[in-house]
């Protein structure tokens, strides 16, 4: 029987040689889905991981969305920053969006946060 522990020491050792970028935003997104804090690692080492279109960190940010949490939140909030890659702070948004609307306790927090970038002149929304 495998343990949270083994499925991420496993998953992580597969992840290091994947070489095609979208077979391991695929990956990580489903990793994400289907077990905790071994990915939970994982997902957040991915957020450094740069990609073709950031597709690395979308499925990062996404699994974050996923998963919930108060430090979740923060990560993804961290990614909605003025120098951050686009794509990344887009998914962020949408991430905030998801978060906001099925926890309570966030959605303030994500409202005033998604408001705030409305005045951002280098956000593309």
């Amino acid at each position: 029987m495998l343990y949270e522990q083994d499925v991420g020491e496993f998953s992580r050792a597969l992840i290091d040689e994947l070489s095609h970028l979208v077979v391991q935003d695929r990956l990580t997104d489903r990793l994400a889905r289907s077990i905790g804090l071994p990915i939970n690692l994982l997902i957040v080492e991915n957020l450094s991981t740069g990609s073709d279109q950031e597709v690395i960190r979308k499925a990062a940010i996404s699994g974050l969305a996923d998963i919930g949490g108060d430090t979740a939140f923060g990560l993804v909030l961290k990614w909605t920053k003025w120098g951050k890659p686009t794509g990344a702070r887009r998914s962020a948004v949408e991430a905030l969006g998801r978060m906001g609307s099925t926890d309570a306790s966030m959605k303030t927090r994500a409202k005033e946060r998604l408001i705030g970038l409305l005045a951002d002149p280098r956000f593309w929304i």
